[in-house]
Formats: structure tokens, sequence, C-alpha cells
């Protein structure tokens, strides 16, 4: 176990946000902290569990052949007070928090593209 556990552009990775913030908490040592940095850029949509989005006759749906069952279901994307509200009821406490901090992504001051995600800070 551990005393804490950072989660950087991270937690939008979750197809089932309950899972990983229930594995979280089972990692750390009581009075553990968990902090996290990130955007809620939800990227998971295109790929449904079990079937890695393969659709491969283009029909939009999610083809037999490539499926390997029901997997995960219930991927769902929330917003940062519904995710802060599932955070709480999962049993971490919120000491502090912080929206809309300036988070560069992959970031070259020299280039025309700037990437600038609004993240959610909070431990």
């Amino acid at each position: 176990t551990y005393d804490v556990v950072a989660t950087v552009f991270f937690l939008d990775t979750a197809p089932n946000l309950v899972r990983y913030l229930e594995t979280i908490l089972s990692c750390l040592k009581p009075g553990g902290l968990l902090v996290n940095v990130g955007p809620l850029l939800w990227h998971f949509e295109n790929n449904a569990p079990g079937n890695h989005g393969r659709d491969d006759d283009g029909d939009g749906e999610h083809d037999y052949n490539n499926s390997s069952g029901i997997a995960d279901p219930g991927s769902f994307e929330l917003a940062d007070d519904e995710v802060m509200a599932l955070v709480e009821r999962v049993g971490f406490v919120v000491e502090a928090r912080e929206t809309d901090r300036p988070a560069p992504y992959i970031q070259d001051d020299e280039s025309m593209m700037q990437t600038l995600y609004r993240a959610s800070t909070w431990v």
C-alpha cells in the first residue's frame, strides 16, 4: 500500500471511473492521498470494451466477430462536479480543489500550435 497516488492526465481514460477510484483507494494506506491533475477529455468512447472499437463494415455497430462479450459495460462520461461527487461517494475526502488550472500538453514554445487544457486539480 502507498501513502500517495498521483494521477496526471489519467482519470479521463477510465471507461468506468468507479472502478479506477475503487482500485486507487484500495492501494492507499489509511489516510493516504490521491493527488489528481488533468482535464476531463474522456477518450475511450470510440473503443467499446472487448472489441477495441472495430467496425469492419462501417455501419456504426460493433461487429459480432470482434466482440469478446460484455467486458466492462456501463462506460460513462462525467462533468467535473459529478467527478468530485463520485470521488467523495467512493470514500475520499477532498482537502483542496482548483479548477481551470492552465495545463499545457506536449508543449513546444516555438510551435504555432499550443495545446492548453483547463485542468481540474485536487487532493
